[in-house]
This record gives C-alpha cells, structure tokens and sequence, in this order.
C-alpha cells in the first residue's frame, strides 16, 4: 500500500460580521516525494476538490466547526485527520 504525505496549512481571514478559514495543503508520495495529482480532498461531504498538477488544494470559506478532513486517492492508503477549526487570529501550519 502506498501512503500519502500531507503539508496542511489553515489560514483565518477576519471579517466584521463572520470568521472565515482556508485550508490549503499538498499532497506527495511518502516514498519518492513526488506530487499527487487528483487526490480528491473532502471537508465532511460539505466541500470537495482535488488537488492539482503540483499536488496542492484549497478550501474556502469554512467557518468555525468540527471537521473531519478525508483525502482519497486510488491505490493509496485513506486518510482521515479530524479537525476543530476555532477563531484564530494568524497562520497555523501543521504538517502530518
């Protein structure tokens, strides 16, 4: 089984009325640290995209909430991290 390697980056952007998150990230292949195109990237059944040639993805617009982050590509392994994205004020980065 192949395994992927995931760089996630959350950024909040403030509003007057409504928080608002971004979660950004890349996936690459553990082994050869090469992209992975086409992994699709799923918040919850709320959002879905895929990440692109570079292997990188983007989610907009997520208010503050639990989440369960899912990342699906075939013959790899699934990953499910579980997110609490809360009010934040500057970039967190997290790599997994």
């Amino acid at each position: 089984m192949k395994y992927i390697y995931l760089i996630l980056f959350l950024l909040s952007t403030g509003f007057i009325h409504a928080q608002n998150v971004e979660i950004t990230g890349k996936a690459i292949d553990y082994r050869t640290g090469e992209p992975l195109t086409g992994v699709i990237v799923s918040l919850s059944e709320v959002k879905t995209t895929q990440t692109n040639q570079s292997g990188e993805f983007r989610i907009n617009n997520i208010e503050k909430g639990n989440y369960r982050l899912t990342f699906k590509l075939p013959g790899y392994e699934t990953i499910i991290k579980n997110l609490k994205l809360l009010m934040m004020k500057k970039r967190i980065s997290s790599s997994s």
